[in-house]
């Protein structure tokens, strides 16, 4: 987990003092790395990010802006999900307490986040699972990623782009799912056991 080492306040101004990452972006690390991002390294990070996300999520905070350049690196390799200069807080009935009007409009923000203003007044996991992966395909493939119109060609050429690089079909197929514009995984659990070796594992 990624907290707050500790804080300060100078007149009006809140600090907040967190742990130094010295390995800094994911997407750097990978590359000085030997094995590059293969499928094991893959889901060693997956899981790393998508405990942060359902911790988020449990306590009803939702990130909105998953991408390679939030995701910073401990010295034991694992992957830690920070900057949440945009996220939102719910509460119970999941309706939003803490809200900025600002959404991440990066290549990895989901689509409806482009297209509808209101689309964060209640609580939804789905963007977040759409910025998990968004990133996966872009470390897999190097390519910027994009939604997948349900039940198209695109699916099967996302799932064929991950293969070349050398990726199993239902690894790949997990990550396409959550490029679907419409029919995403409702949430961290669901998406998580679609991957190859976490079919029965169980999140928090």
């Amino acid at each position: 987990q990624f907290s707050v080492s500790s804080y300060f306040k100078r007149g009006p101004v809140k600090y907040g003092l967190f742990e130094y990452l010295p390995n800094g972006e994911l997407f750097e690390y990978i590359n000085a790395t030997k094995e590059g991002f293969s499928e094991k390294v893959a889901k060693i990070i997956f899981r790393n990010l998508i405990d942060a996300v359902e911790t988020c999520h449990i306590s009803g905070i939702v990130h909105g802006d998953i991408k390679p350049e939030n995701i910073l690196v401990e010295d034991n390799g694992d992957a830690v999900l920070t900057d949440f200069g945009v996220a939102k807080q719910y509460n119970e009935d999941g309706e939003v307490i803490y809200w900025t009007s600002t959404h991440s409009v990066s290549e990895y923000a989901a689509p409806e986040l482009k297209t509808k203003s209101d689309v964060m007044i209640r609580f939804s996991p789905l963007p977040d699972i759409y910025g998990l992966a968004a990133t996966l395909y872009n470390l897999a493939t190097f390519e910027e990623p994009h939604p997948i119109t349900d039940f198209s060609d695109e699916e099967e050429d996302c799932v064929d782009r991950l293969e070349i690089q050398g990726f199993s079909e239902k690894f790949a197929r997990a990550v396409a799912s959550g490029l679907l514009v419409s029919t995403r995984p409702k949430d961290a659990q669901t998406f998580l056991n679609l991957f190859p070796g976490c079919e029965n594992i169980k999140l928090k």
